[in-house]
Protein backbone atom coordinates (compact mmCIF):
# COMPACT_ATOMS: atom_id res chain seq x y z
CA UNK A 1 0.00 0.00 0.00
CA UNK A 2 1.49 3.64 -0.78
CA UNK A 3 1.63 6.29 1.44
CA UNK A 4 -1.73 8.10 0.13
CA UNK A 5 -3.90 4.83 1.05
CA UNK A 6 -2.18 4.70 4.61
CA UNK A 7 -3.27 8.73 4.77
CA UNK A 8 -6.83 7.50 3.80
CA UNK A 9 -7.10 4.66 5.89
CA UNK A 10 -5.81 7.20 9.16
CA UNK A 11 -7.99 9.68 8.26
CA UNK A 12 -11.05 7.13 8.26
CA UNK A 13 -10.26 5.75 11.11
CA UNK A 14 -9.96 8.89 13.06
CA UNK A 15 -13.63 10.06 11.86
CA UNK A 16 -14.47 6.53 13.17
CA UNK A 17 -13.03 7.10 16.24
CA UNK A 18 -15.03 11.15 16.21
CA UNK A 19 -18.24 9.77 15.41
CA UNK A 20 -18.24 6.61 17.65
CA UNK A 21 -17.51 9.53 20.80
CA UNK A 22 -19.86 11.67 19.31
CA UNK A 23 -22.20 8.83 19.74
CA UNK A 24 -21.43 7.93 23.46
CA UNK A 25 -21.28 11.36 23.88
CA UNK A 26 -25.28 11.39 22.69
CA UNK A 27 -26.19 8.52 24.62
CA UNK A 28 -25.35 9.50 27.61
CA UNK A 29 -26.92 12.31 27.26
CA UNK A 30 -29.99 10.61 26.89
CA UNK A 31 -29.23 8.38 29.38
CA UNK A 32 -28.81 11.51 31.77
CA UNK A 33 -31.98 13.28 30.24
CA UNK A 34 -34.17 10.06 30.65
CA UNK A 35 -32.70 9.75 34.28
CA UNK A 36 -34.44 13.09 34.89
CA UNK A 37 -37.26 12.68 33.37
CA UNK A 38 -37.79 9.27 35.21
CA UNK A 39 -37.58 11.30 38.34
CA UNK A 40 -39.33 14.25 37.60
CA UNK A 41 -42.46 12.06 36.17
CA UNK A 42 -41.75 10.26 40.10
CA UNK A 43 -41.97 13.26 41.98
CA UNK A 44 -44.85 14.71 39.77
CA UNK A 45 -46.88 11.48 40.37
CA UNK A 46 -46.15 11.46 44.00
CA UNK A 47 -47.70 14.72 44.23
CA UNK A 48 -50.62 13.46 42.35
CA UNK A 49 -51.20 10.24 44.58
CA UNK A 50 -53.81 10.89 47.10
CA UNK A 51 -53.17 10.83 50.14
CA UNK A 52 -55.87 9.79 52.45
CA UNK A 53 -56.84 10.10 56.48
CA UNK A 54 -55.44 7.61 58.02
CA UNK A 55 -57.40 6.24 61.09
CA UNK A 56 -56.27 4.52 64.24
CA UNK A 57 -56.40 1.12 65.36
CA UNK A 58 -59.65 0.16 67.75
CA UNK A 59 -61.44 3.13 66.11
CA UNK A 60 -65.23 2.51 66.51
CA UNK A 61 -67.52 2.86 63.61
CA UNK A 62 -71.04 2.37 63.82
CA UNK A 63 -72.14 0.92 60.71
CA UNK A 64 -75.57 -0.77 59.31
CA UNK A 65 -74.47 -3.17 56.83
CA UNK A 66 -77.92 -3.91 55.64
CA UNK A 67 -77.88 -0.11 54.32
CA UNK A 68 -74.80 0.01 53.85
CA UNK A 69 -74.63 3.08 55.49
CA UNK A 70 -73.37 4.80 58.87
CA UNK A 71 -75.98 4.42 61.64
CA UNK A 72 -76.87 6.35 65.03
CA UNK A 73 -79.28 3.90 66.77
CA UNK A 74 -76.93 1.36 67.78
CA UNK A 75 -77.65 -0.37 71.55
CA UNK A 76 -75.80 -2.57 73.39
CA UNK A 77 -77.80 -5.43 72.78
CA UNK A 78 -76.63 -5.22 69.32
CA UNK A 79 -73.32 -6.22 70.32
CA UNK A 80 -74.57 -9.94 71.68
CA UNK A 81 -73.47 -12.75 69.71
CA UNK A 82 -75.55 -14.22 66.76
CA UNK A 83 -76.98 -10.59 65.99
CA UNK A 84 -76.03 -9.93 62.41
CA UNK A 85 -78.19 -6.66 60.75
CA UNK A 86 -78.64 -3.67 61.75
CA UNK A 87 -76.93 -0.60 63.18
CA UNK A 88 -73.72 -2.21 65.04
CA UNK A 89 -69.98 -1.47 66.30
CA UNK A 90 -66.95 -2.09 64.24
CA UNK A 91 -63.29 -1.38 64.77
CA UNK A 92 -60.92 -0.36 61.94
CA UNK A 93 -57.89 -2.14 61.91
CA UNK A 94 -54.27 -1.40 60.05
CA UNK A 95 -55.20 1.62 57.62
CA UNK A 96 -52.64 3.54 55.65
CA UNK A 97 -52.65 6.50 53.61
CA UNK A 98 -52.40 5.09 50.08
CA UNK A 99 -55.44 3.50 50.72
CA UNK A 100 -59.36 4.63 49.96
CA UNK A 101 -60.81 2.08 51.87
CA UNK A 102 -60.28 0.59 55.82
CA UNK A 103 -61.43 -2.50 57.04
CA UNK A 104 -63.39 -3.05 60.49
CA UNK A 105 -63.92 -5.88 62.53
CA UNK A 106 -67.30 -6.46 63.92
CA UNK A 107 -67.04 -6.19 68.05
CA UNK A 108 -68.64 -9.69 68.52
CA UNK A 109 -69.54 -12.93 66.79
CA UNK A 110 -72.41 -13.43 64.53
CA UNK A 111 -71.86 -17.49 65.07
CA UNK A 112 -71.32 -18.59 68.53
CA UNK A 113 -69.75 -22.02 68.07
CA UNK A 114 -68.72 -24.25 65.28
CA UNK A 115 -65.58 -26.00 63.71
CA UNK A 116 -63.40 -24.01 61.36
CA UNK A 117 -64.36 -25.81 58.06
CA UNK A 118 -68.17 -24.70 58.46
CA UNK A 119 -67.08 -20.79 58.75
CA UNK A 120 -67.65 -20.25 55.15
CA UNK A 121 -71.10 -21.48 54.53
CA UNK A 122 -71.77 -19.32 58.17
CA UNK A 123 -70.15 -16.58 57.03
CA UNK A 124 -72.22 -16.59 54.18
CA UNK A 125 -75.64 -17.25 55.70
CA UNK A 126 -74.75 -14.62 58.39
CA UNK A 127 -74.07 -11.84 55.97
CA UNK A 128 -76.88 -12.61 53.12
CA UNK A 129 -78.80 -9.63 54.21
CA UNK A 130 -76.22 -7.20 53.78
CA UNK A 131 -75.54 -4.79 51.06
CA UNK A 132 -73.39 -6.07 48.04
CA UNK A 133 -69.46 -4.71 47.65
CA UNK A 134 -68.87 -5.25 51.29
CA UNK A 135 -66.86 -8.22 50.82
CA UNK A 136 -66.99 -10.09 54.49
CA UNK A 137 -64.22 -12.26 55.16
CA UNK A 138 -62.44 -13.75 58.47
CA UNK A 139 -59.24 -12.05 59.79
CA UNK A 140 -56.38 -13.63 59.26
CA UNK A 141 -53.69 -14.50 61.78
CA UNK A 142 -51.07 -11.69 60.23
CA UNK A 143 -53.37 -9.03 60.75
CA UNK A 144 -53.97 -9.60 64.20
CA UNK A 145 -50.07 -9.65 64.73
CA UNK A 146 -49.95 -6.63 62.55
CA UNK A 147 -52.15 -4.85 64.54
CA UNK A 148 -50.12 -5.40 68.15
CA UNK A 149 -46.52 -5.20 66.08
CA UNK A 150 -45.66 -8.59 66.11
CA UNK A 151 -43.10 -8.07 63.80
CA UNK A 152 -41.46 -12.33 63.84
CA UNK A 153 -44.80 -13.96 63.33
CA UNK A 154 -46.07 -15.13 59.69
CA UNK A 155 -48.77 -16.86 59.09
CA UNK A 156 -46.48 -18.83 56.17
CA UNK A 157 -44.06 -20.26 58.55
CA UNK A 158 -44.87 -19.54 62.10
CA UNK A 159 -45.03 -22.97 63.83
CA UNK A 160 -48.02 -24.01 66.24
CA UNK A 161 -45.40 -23.64 69.50
CA UNK A 162 -45.11 -19.86 68.44
CA UNK A 163 -48.61 -18.59 69.45
CA UNK A 164 -48.54 -15.45 71.60
CA UNK A 165 -50.36 -13.10 74.04
CA UNK A 166 -51.43 -9.81 72.64
CA UNK A 167 -50.20 -7.92 75.17
CA UNK A 168 -46.77 -9.23 75.65
CA UNK A 169 -46.20 -10.73 72.27
CA UNK A 170 -44.65 -13.36 74.32
CA UNK A 171 -46.49 -16.62 76.11
CA UNK A 172 -46.48 -14.71 79.32
CA UNK A 173 -49.91 -13.40 80.27
CA UNK A 174 -49.91 -9.46 81.85
CA UNK A 175 -53.37 -8.45 81.28
CA UNK A 176 -55.59 -10.13 84.38
CA UNK A 177 -57.76 -7.68 85.76
CA UNK A 178 -60.96 -6.35 83.32
CA UNK A 179 -60.15 -3.94 81.00
CA UNK A 180 -56.09 -4.27 81.26
CA UNK A 181 -55.44 -5.19 77.99
CA UNK A 182 -54.95 -2.82 75.31
CA UNK A 183 -56.80 -4.88 73.03
CA UNK A 184 -60.00 -5.63 74.11
CA UNK A 185 -61.37 -4.63 71.36
CA UNK A 186 -60.23 -7.93 69.94
CA UNK A 187 -61.83 -10.43 71.89
CA UNK A 188 -64.59 -8.38 73.67
CA UNK A 189 -67.74 -10.85 73.75
CA UNK A 190 -65.76 -14.34 74.92
CA UNK A 191 -66.79 -16.41 77.70
CA UNK A 192 -65.41 -14.64 81.25
CA UNK A 193 -62.76 -12.65 79.21
CA UNK A 194 -62.77 -9.84 81.80
CA UNK A 195 -60.28 -12.39 83.79
CA UNK A 196 -58.14 -11.72 81.28
CA UNK A 197 -58.19 -7.90 80.33
CA UNK A 198 -61.54 -7.65 78.38
CA UNK A 199 -64.31 -5.06 78.63
CA UNK A 200 -67.09 -7.06 78.37
CA UNK A 201 -67.55 -10.95 78.50
CA UNK A 202 -70.46 -12.90 76.63
CA UNK A 203 -70.98 -17.02 77.75
CA UNK A 204 -71.80 -18.13 74.45
CA UNK A 205 -68.22 -18.57 72.56
CA UNK A 206 -64.64 -18.76 73.51
CA UNK A 207 -63.31 -16.46 70.42
CA UNK A 208 -63.17 -16.58 66.77
CA UNK A 209 -61.22 -18.48 64.08
CA UNK A 210 -59.16 -16.15 61.34
CA UNK A 211 -58.46 -17.46 57.84
CA UNK A 212 -54.97 -19.07 58.18
CA UNK A 213 -54.21 -22.52 58.80
CA UNK A 214 -50.88 -23.45 60.73
CA UNK A 215 -47.79 -23.43 58.69
CA UNK A 216 -46.74 -27.12 58.26
CA UNK A 217 -49.91 -28.44 60.26
CA UNK A 218 -52.98 -27.25 57.68
CA UNK A 219 -55.31 -29.44 60.57
CA UNK A 220 -54.75 -26.61 62.53
CA UNK A 221 -55.70 -23.02 62.55
CA UNK A 222 -55.30 -19.41 64.29
CA UNK A 223 -58.19 -18.18 66.27
CA UNK A 224 -58.28 -15.28 68.44
CA UNK A 225 -58.89 -16.71 72.21
CA UNK A 226 -60.86 -15.28 74.86
CA UNK A 227 -57.97 -15.34 77.07
CA UNK A 228 -55.92 -12.49 74.99
CA UNK A 229 -53.89 -14.96 73.12
CA UNK A 230 -53.87 -15.59 69.18
CA UNK A 231 -53.72 -19.76 69.23
CA UNK A 232 -54.31 -22.55 67.22
CA UNK A 233 -56.48 -25.64 67.86
CA UNK A 234 -57.55 -28.82 65.62
CA UNK A 235 -59.77 -27.09 62.69
CA UNK A 236 -62.51 -29.55 62.00
CA UNK A 237 -63.38 -30.65 65.35
CA UNK A 238 -62.47 -28.22 68.40
CA UNK A 239 -65.84 -25.92 68.11
CA UNK A 240 -65.27 -23.74 70.90
CA UNK A 241 -64.44 -20.51 68.51
CA UNK A 242 -67.16 -18.85 66.10
CA UNK A 243 -67.49 -16.37 63.40
CA UNK A 244 -66.46 -12.45 63.76
CA UNK A 245 -66.54 -11.03 59.77
CA UNK A 246 -64.23 -8.40 58.71
CA UNK A 247 -65.85 -6.20 55.71
CA UNK A 248 -64.23 -3.42 53.70
CA UNK A 249 -65.76 0.38 53.07
CA UNK A 250 -64.57 3.29 51.41
CA UNK A 251 -63.16 6.10 53.34
CA UNK A 252 -66.01 8.41 51.95
CA UNK A 253 -68.72 6.44 53.64
CA UNK A 254 -66.74 7.64 56.84
CA UNK A 255 -67.14 11.30 55.99
CA UNK A 256 -71.35 11.23 55.23
CA UNK A 257 -72.39 14.22 57.21
CA UNK A 258 -75.46 13.45 59.96
CA UNK A 259 -79.16 14.47 59.45
CA UNK A 260 -82.06 14.49 61.20
CA UNK A 261 -85.27 13.74 59.42
CA UNK A 262 -88.75 14.10 60.66
CA UNK A 263 -91.80 11.68 59.30
CA UNK A 264 -94.74 14.28 58.98
CA UNK A 265 -97.48 11.49 59.74
CA UNK A 266 -97.71 10.52 62.49
CA UNK A 267 -98.91 6.70 63.76
CA UNK A 268 -98.37 6.08 60.08
CA UNK A 269 -97.70 2.50 61.08
CA UNK A 270 -100.97 1.79 62.68
CA UNK A 271 -99.62 0.57 65.68
CA UNK A 272 -101.74 3.07 67.95
CA UNK A 273 -104.78 1.75 66.51
CA UNK A 274 -106.68 4.58 64.31
CA UNK A 275 -104.78 7.63 66.47
CA UNK A 276 -104.26 10.64 63.59
CA UNK A 277 -106.92 8.95 61.22
CA UNK A 278 -110.21 9.09 59.82
CA UNK A 279 -111.07 5.45 59.18
CA UNK A 280 -114.61 6.20 57.27
CA UNK A 281 -113.41 9.06 55.11
CA UNK A 282 -116.30 9.22 52.51
CA UNK A 283 -118.70 7.42 55.45
CA UNK A 284 -119.02 4.34 52.67
CA UNK A 285 -117.00 1.78 55.23
CA UNK A 286 -113.47 3.21 54.96
CA UNK A 287 -110.92 0.98 56.24
CA UNK A 288 -110.22 -1.86 59.31
CA UNK A 289 -107.44 -2.34 61.48
CA UNK A 290 -105.90 -5.62 60.57
CA UNK A 291 -103.53 -8.38 62.55
CA UNK A 292 -103.59 -10.72 59.57
CA UNK A 293 -100.90 -9.01 57.65
CA UNK A 294 -98.53 -5.97 58.30
CA UNK A 295 -94.95 -4.81 57.00
CA UNK A 296 -94.11 -3.26 60.22
CA UNK A 297 -95.07 -3.79 63.60
CA UNK A 298 -97.99 -5.47 64.27
CA UNK A 299 -101.13 -3.46 62.29
CA UNK A 300 -101.69 -2.38 58.92
CA UNK A 301 -105.15 -1.13 57.83
CA UNK A 302 -107.34 -3.29 55.41
CA UNK A 303 -110.02 -1.86 53.08
CA UNK A 304 -112.21 -4.09 51.20
CA UNK A 305 -114.38 -2.49 48.38
CA UNK A 306 -115.84 -5.46 46.62
CA UNK A 307 -119.60 -5.85 46.66
CA UNK A 308 -120.86 -2.50 47.64
CA UNK A 309 -119.94 1.20 46.86
CA UNK A 310 -116.58 1.41 45.41
CA UNK A 311 -115.07 4.51 46.82
CA UNK A 312 -113.32 4.06 50.31
CA UNK A 313 -110.69 5.48 51.78
CA UNK A 314 -108.88 6.73 55.19
CA UNK A 315 -108.01 10.38 55.78
CA UNK A 316 -105.33 11.37 58.04
CA UNK A 317 -106.90 13.78 60.29
CA UNK A 318 -103.72 16.34 61.33
CA UNK A 319 -102.87 19.54 59.80
CA UNK A 320 -99.88 18.82 56.91
CA UNK A 321 -98.04 22.56 56.38
CA UNK A 322 -95.99 22.05 53.20
CA UNK A 323 -93.38 25.07 51.78
CA UNK A 324 -93.12 26.33 48.62
CA UNK A 325 -90.66 24.61 46.56
CA UNK A 326 -89.62 21.91 49.10
CA UNK A 327 -88.80 18.52 48.03
CA UNK A 328 -91.04 16.20 49.70
CA UNK A 329 -90.97 12.36 49.91
CA UNK A 330 -93.50 10.42 50.48
CA UNK A 331 -94.42 6.67 50.63
CA UNK A 332 -96.07 3.94 51.59
CA UNK A 333 -96.24 0.10 51.33
CA UNK A 334 -99.19 -1.86 50.14
CA UNK A 335 -100.64 -5.53 49.13
CA UNK A 336 -102.85 -5.85 46.82
CA UNK A 337 -105.10 -8.87 47.90
CA UNK A 338 -107.18 -8.68 44.57
CA UNK A 339 -107.99 -6.37 41.85
CA UNK A 340 -110.67 -6.16 39.17
CA UNK A 341 -110.72 -2.82 37.02
CA UNK A 342 -111.19 -1.47 33.65
CA UNK A 343 -108.45 1.32 34.14
CA UNK A 344 -104.85 1.33 33.55
CA UNK A 345 -102.05 -1.57 34.99
CA UNK A 346 -101.07 1.82 37.03
CA UNK A 347 -103.12 2.95 39.44
CA UNK A 348 -102.86 5.93 42.54
CA UNK A 349 -103.79 4.51 46.26
CA UNK A 350 -102.96 7.67 47.74
CA UNK A 351 -104.01 11.90 47.00
CA UNK A 352 -102.94 14.80 48.68
CA UNK A 353 -104.48 17.93 47.91
CA UNK A 354 -108.11 17.17 46.49
CA UNK A 355 -107.97 19.51 43.54
CA UNK A 356 -107.56 18.98 39.80
CA UNK A 357 -104.81 21.93 40.24
CA UNK A 358 -102.58 20.68 43.04
CA UNK A 359 -103.14 16.23 42.89
CA UNK A 360 -100.69 14.25 44.42
CA UNK A 361 -100.36 11.20 44.06
CA UNK A 362 -98.44 7.72 44.66
CA UNK A 363 -98.85 5.11 42.49
CA UNK A 364 -98.85 0.84 42.87
CA UNK A 365 -99.23 -1.79 40.04
CA UNK A 366 -102.60 -4.00 40.58
CA UNK A 367 -100.92 -6.58 38.14
CA UNK A 368 -99.00 -7.40 41.22
CA UNK A 369 -101.15 -9.33 44.01
CA UNK A 370 -100.31 -10.90 47.39
CA UNK A 371 -96.84 -8.84 47.94
CA UNK A 372 -95.95 -5.87 49.66
CA UNK A 373 -95.03 -2.98 47.23
CA UNK A 374 -93.21 0.27 47.91
CA UNK A 375 -95.23 3.07 46.21
CA UNK A 376 -93.16 6.49 46.52
CA UNK A 377 -92.01 9.39 44.78
CA UNK A 378 -90.37 13.22 45.78
CA UNK A 379 -92.91 16.36 44.84
CA UNK A 380 -92.93 20.12 45.21
CA UNK A 381 -95.42 22.71 45.47
CA UNK A 382 -95.42 25.70 43.92
CA UNK A 383 -97.19 27.67 46.49
CA UNK A 384 -97.11 27.30 50.52
CA UNK A 385 -100.42 25.37 51.39
CA UNK A 386 -102.02 23.72 54.65
CA UNK A 387 -103.91 20.36 53.93
CA UNK A 388 -106.17 17.47 56.13
CA UNK A 389 -108.12 14.64 55.39
CA UNK A 390 -105.37 13.54 53.08
CA UNK A 391 -106.53 10.46 51.22
CA UNK A 392 -104.56 7.25 52.00
CA UNK A 393 -105.36 3.80 50.28
CA UNK A 394 -107.55 5.32 48.17
CA UNK A 395 -108.20 3.73 44.00
CA UNK A 396 -110.65 6.54 43.14
CA UNK A 397 -111.65 4.39 40.05
CA UNK A 398 -115.40 3.66 41.16
CA UNK A 399 -115.26 0.42 38.55
CA UNK A 400 -112.41 -0.88 40.47
CA UNK A 401 -113.62 -3.74 43.15
CA UNK A 402 -110.43 -4.24 45.48
CA UNK A 403 -109.12 -5.45 48.41
CA UNK A 404 -105.71 -4.14 49.84
CA UNK A 405 -103.72 -3.70 53.01
CA UNK A 406 -101.82 -0.52 53.55
CA UNK A 407 -98.88 0.22 56.11
CA UNK A 408 -95.76 2.06 57.00
CA UNK A 409 -96.30 5.91 55.28
CA UNK A 410 -93.91 7.93 55.18
CA UNK A 411 -93.58 12.15 54.18
CA UNK A 412 -90.54 13.88 54.71
CA UNK A 413 -89.38 17.60 54.05
CA UNK A 414 -86.47 16.61 52.31
CA UNK A 415 -85.18 20.54 51.86
CA UNK A 416 -85.73 21.24 55.62
CA UNK A 417 -83.36 18.10 56.51
CA UNK A 418 -81.05 18.17 53.72
CA UNK A 419 -81.15 21.56 52.38
CA UNK A 420 -81.40 23.17 49.18
CA UNK A 421 -79.59 21.42 46.15
CA UNK A 422 -78.65 18.22 48.60
CA UNK A 423 -81.70 16.93 48.83
CA UNK A 424 -81.36 12.94 48.17
CA UNK A 425 -82.50 11.35 45.02
CA UNK A 426 -85.62 8.84 45.74
CA UNK A 427 -83.61 5.63 45.45
CA UNK A 428 -81.61 6.61 48.37
CA UNK A 429 -84.86 8.01 49.81
CA UNK A 430 -86.26 4.22 49.43
CA UNK A 431 -83.54 2.52 50.92
CA UNK A 432 -82.68 4.60 54.03
CA UNK A 433 -86.47 6.54 55.33
CA UNK A 434 -87.97 2.94 55.34
CA UNK A 435 -90.99 3.85 58.03
CA UNK A 436 -89.95 5.50 61.74
CA UNK A 437 -92.08 7.54 63.96
CA UNK A 438 -91.37 10.69 65.15
CA UNK A 439 -87.48 11.85 64.01
CA UNK A 440 -84.08 9.77 63.45
CA UNK A 441 -80.57 10.23 62.50
CA UNK A 442 -79.62 9.48 59.13
CA UNK A 443 -75.84 9.78 57.30
CA UNK A 444 -75.43 10.84 53.90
Amino acid sequence: MNKKGFAATGILYTILVLFILLISSLLGMLYSRNNLLHQIQKEVMSELSPVYPVYSNATPVYFNPVTGNLCSEYISSNSLNEYNNGCMKWYIFNDNSTSSTVNMILDHNTTGLLAWNSTINNLASDTLSWVSGLNPRLISADEIAQITGNTTFNQATTTSSDWFYLDSLSQTRTATIQGASNYTWLYDYTIACTSYGCNVADESTYGYWTSATVAYNSANVWGMDRSGSLRNYAGNSVTSYGVRPVITISKYTLEQQEYVVTNMISNGSFEDDFTNWNSNLFGKGGGTLSTDLAYDGAHSVFINAIGDSKEKAIGYNDSLSFVANHQYYLAMRNNLKSFTSNSSTVIPIASLFDSTANFVTILCDHTILNSWQLSSKIFSLSDNRTATNQRFGHIYNNNSIYQLYIDSIVLVDLTEAFGAGNEPSIEWCDQNLTWFEGSKTVYK
